[in-house]
């Protein structure tokens, strides 16, 4: 007679797993039970919210629309303390400090005066960057396809309230030497302290609290262009599953 094994590895159980059913004790099959456990708990949801959607849009294939789900989270700001502020701002004056801009900043530095208006850094940066240090996301994007999931996108992350923004609180928003130097090349004249000057200006009254000192109560306060190149192309699954269904869906539609 066959000894029971693990109905996901193939492993034979010991005795006390056999007690708990077919599933071994090793991490990647617990993870898989527990993923099967939310998955049916999904079905058994998505199932609800389609019989009550499908009665109150009756002339709507709720059956046929995609499905994307979010991670739950609380979302609470909290106002900028004077610590977080000073903080943020030894990171940037350690960035100023740091041989890579220092070198930029001689090679860069004009005889124009520093004019910089963070109300303008936005299409400043967009229109005077390089192509390589363009920040991805800004350009418009080249299809029907492409542009739905764009406002999709938009939708879905205000929708979250940012859940991988957070990460940034343990990185300062992400910015570095990169970031400084490409506000430096749309700014001639202005030199690294400024630009430093410019990430500073830019921190919001509050943020959420735990997360980045950027993440205010309608976003992103940094301009696009200003953010990290890993703020703009970050792509969570629900994202990617959001941009994979609508480009199916175009797809059909123009077929």
């Amino acid at each position: 007679m066959d000894e029971p094994s693990c109905r996901f590895c193939g492993q034979t159980l010991a005795a006390l797993e056999r007690m708990r059913g077919l599933r071994c004790d090793r991490l990647d099959c617990r993870r898989r039970e527990a993923d099967e456990r939310l998955n049916a708990q999904r079905d058994v949801a998505l199932a609800r919210l389609r019989s009550e959607a499908a009665a109150q849009w009756p002339d709507v294939a709720v059956g046929s629309l995609a499905t994307v789900w979010l991670r739950a989270h609380e979302v609470h700001m909290a106002p900028l303390t004077p610590a977080e502020r000073q903080g943020h701002a030894a990171h940037l004056a350690g960035l100023v400090s740091g041989a890579v801009v220092q070198q930029a900043d001689r090679a860069w530095r004009a005889e124009a005066p520093c004019v910089a208006d963070p109300a303008e850094d936005a299409a400043a940066v967009v229109a005077t960057a390089p192509p390589d240090a363009a920040a991805p996301g800004v350009a418009t994007p080249p299809d029907a396809a492409a542009a739905a999931a764009s406002a999709l996108g938009l939708a879905l992350c205000a929708a979250c309230g940012g859940w991988c923004c957070r990460i940034g609180g343990e990185h300062h928003g992400f910015v570095g030497a990169a970031q400084l130097q490409r506000w430096r090349a749309a700014h001639p004249g202005c030199d690294a302290d400024a630009a430093a000057a410019a990430y500073l200006a830019a921190l919001p009254d509050s943020h959420v609290d735990g997360g980045c000192l950027y993440q205010g109560a309608q976003g992103c306060a940094l301009p696009r262009a200003m953010r990290a190149d890993v703020c703009n192309a970050y792509s969570c699954s629900a994202l990617d599953a959001t941009i994979a269904a609508t480009a199916t869906a175009t797809a059909t539609a123009t077929a």
